[in-house]
């Protein structure tokens, strides 16, 4: 349309070169173009679901800097020369959607209900001119792509050296770079999906929002890799800050991780302020060991970002709170750690929060009028050496599992909720208060069983010994400790130590060794608790 008149063309590559700002052109029937659509106006492109098949030439070229370009309802289809390599510029069908020489900006370019299939690259905005001669082109490209399709490019399915406050929703990057037979040997190396290469300048906010990765990437490549080159090739400082991948879905992609942040091998910045929601979903992807993934599963309470880390370095554990339960620790595997430990990642790992709801004793029950219940708990063995402490525990109303069929054996308790099994099991009632745990806490430091600080550290074994000595009045003791590691007790925790030895409370392991700075897992302060109350 222009000048409020429709004007019809024969040749799509005509209506656009007379398109000006603000005019719209509409694709009425599929075509097939020889030569680019050269873009250099601020138009729309209304494809009405046709396709343009760009036969060995690039789709919508870019010639000068836009302010708005928008593009609804199109698939643009590549085809190379036959018998060629898809490769960088040059002849061919290079790139669906972009800019090369003069890497011009685009500051609002708006891709609705459009594919991309079959380029050397889908999408495509450089920084720095053809062999890096001449100023870099400081103009911005922000993207808002909703329902964007881009698929079986041979080299990558989008590609940025310059991108801002971009937004790309319910977007699917399928089958990009995947067949390096296809490609020059110099573009093998990051076949991926989306490569957001970022240079020379500072860009923000770039968001993937229920976007879907499959098959993409070959050899290095991965589905998504975001970088902000800083790593001394380029004159300038590079930065990005703020990324956010929610609610994508990645599949069966290649490379060294679904989701690459920074150039492995390269001292380049990567984004600050990046934001990998818990919603995301990895699905047998192929992995190299040299970057892992870390996820976090809170069971309903403060939510994490999945973390990608590099092989063998180390993360700390966060701690996570719920309100009405007690947290326990991180489960992964076979091993439980404590909120706050450093961790080693040598492989993909997934960290589950267990929680711990208060035991359900009413003030006046003792531990000799049991709780009669069948016994509920799937991961206590017959078998396992604490199976009868842990029985004795549950049915005398002392301690209650985690879950419903769940004791967690191997998982750490707090001092607060040592605290509040002692002062139930001596008939103190623990209602009200400021915390859940403040009667407890009030009872543990009048009876001085207890200093009261510091309700939410797991409790050490010595720490726990302590309580019980305290418990029982503190009786006098004699003779000294024999464990091969006694001189790792604690000075005030001596006498108990050698209390609970003498009365059979605290065995050693296989050397003898009593481990008083360990923490005490819900397994062994079972128990210590059976062997206190039964001798």
């Amino acid at each position: 349309m222009k000048n409020g008149q429709t004007l019809y063309y024969t040749s799509l590559n005509d209506a656009v070169a007379e398109a000006r700002d603000g005019e719209t052109v509409e694709v009425l029937e599929s075509t097939t173009i020889s030569s680019a659509l050269e873009i250099k106006n601020n138009i729309t492109i209304d494809g009405n679901g046709n396709t343009v098949t760009a036969d060995k030439c690039v789709g919508l070229y870019i010639k000068a800097d836009l302010s708005k370009l928008t593009v609804t309802d199109l698939t643009l289809k590549g085809v190379l020369p036959e018998g060629s390599l898809a490769g960088e510029g040059g002849t061919g069908s290079f790139m669906g959607i972009g800019t090369y020489n003069g890497c011009y900006g685009v500051g609002d370019l708006q891709l609705t209900n459009v594919t991309i299939d079959g380029f050397s690259y889908g999408l495509y905005f450089g920084k720095n001119p053809a062999g890096g001669n001449g100023p870099y082109n400081e103009n911005p490209v922000s993207v808002t792509a909703n329902n964007l399709t881009v698929q079986n490019c041979y080299i990558k399915g989008a590609y940025f050296e310059k991108l801002t406050d971009s937004t790309f929703t319910s977007c699917k990057f399928l089958n990009n770079g995947t067949d390096d037979t296809k490609v020059e040997s110099g573009f093998r190396t990051w076949m991926c999906g989306v490569d957001i290469n970022l240079k020379n300048g500072s860009y923000k906010n770039i968001s993937f929002v229920g976007c879907t990765f499959t098959n993409n990437g070959a050899n290095s490549g991965t589905a998504l890799l975001i970088k902000a080159r800083d790593d001394g090739n380029y004159g300038e400082t590079t930065s990005l800050d703020g990324a956010t991948v929610s609610g994508c879905t990645f599949a069966n992609n290649h490379g060294t991780t679904p989701v690459i942040l920074g150039e492995p091998g390269k001292g380049n910045k990567t984004p600050v302020n990046v934001s990998i929601q818990s919603d995301v979903k990895y699905t047998s992807n192929v992995a190299a060991a040299s970057n892992f993934t870390v996820t976090f599963n809170s069971n309903g309470g403060t939510e994490y970002a999945t973390q990608l880390v590099e092989a063998d370095s180390e993360i700390i554990l966060p701690t996570p709170s719920k309100s009405g339960y007690i947290f326990l620790g991180w489960r992964c595997g076979e091993n439980t750690y404590n909120a706050g430990a450093t961790v080693k990642v040598t492989a993909d790992m997934a960290f589950s929060a267990v929680w711990g709801n208060l035991p359900d004793v009413k003030p006046d029950t003792k531990p000799d009028q049991p709780v009669v219940t069948e016994f509920p708990f799937y991961d206590v063995a017959a078998s396992a050496w604490y199976y009868d402490a842990v029985k004795y525990v549950y049915d005398k109303g002392l301690m209650d599992g985690v879950d419903t069929h769940e004791f967690a054996p191997n998982a750490t308790l707090t001092r607060a909720m040592v605290w509040t099994i002692l002062a139930r099991a001596e008939g103190v009632d623990t209602t009200g208060g400021s915390s859940w745990y403040a009667k407890a806490q009030e009872w543990v430091v009048a009876k001085g069983v207890s200093d009261g600080e510091n309700p939410n550290a797991a409790i050490t074994r010595q720490e726990l010994v302590t309580m019980l000595y305290r418990l029982a009045g503190s009786p006098t003791v004699t003779g000294s400790l024999t464990a091969p590691d006694a001189s790792s007790v604690s000075n005030w925790a001596k006498d108990a130590m050698l209390w609970a030895m003498n009365l059979g409370l605290v065995e050693g392991d296989e050397n003898g060794a009593v481990t008083p700075t360990a923490t005490a897992t819900r397994a062994q302060a079972a128990a210590l608790i059976m062997r206190y109350t039964t001798k």
